[in-house]
This record gives C-alpha cells, structure tokens and sequence, in this order.
C-alpha cells in the first residue's frame, strides 16, 4: 500500500518518507513529515523538478569554473 524511506541513526531505524497511491485516482505522491504535518509532492512534480535539477543545479565550484573560462552558458 506503500512505500516507506528510511535511515539508520545511531542503531535505530527511522522513518521520513512514504510513496503513496490516491485512493481516487492512484496518482502517487511522496509523503513528508515536515514539522510533524504530513507534506505530499506528487511524483509527476518530483520528476519534473529532477530533471530541472540533472539539468541546472551545479555547484559553487562549477559556478566559479564557467567564470574563469568566461564561459556564460
């Protein structure tokens, strides 16, 4: 019914996110919990926004690159 994430602090398991299904629609969405409110993303966003991401996120150290080279694209 979903999927959860999890990490391993200190020897513990803890849970911060779910993949779960619309019951209407079943779209999917990634399910937070962001100052102890649950936050949902659909995953047709999160795809959009990563591949926004893959594409134009660079780091610092990229940034300061492209500068030295006067390379504006």
């Amino acid at each position: 019914m979903q999927l959860e994430l999890s990490c391993d602090i200190s020897g513990e398991k803890h849970y911060f996110a779910s993949f779960v299904a619309d019951p209407a629609d079943e779209s999917l969405a990634l399910e937070l919990t962001v100052c102890g409110r649950p936050v949902r993303i659909a995953v047709a966003q999160l795809e959009s926004l990563i591949a926004a991401a893959k594409k134009d996120v660079h780091s610092e150290a990229w940034y300061d690159k492209q500068l030295a080279s006067g390379n504006n694209s």
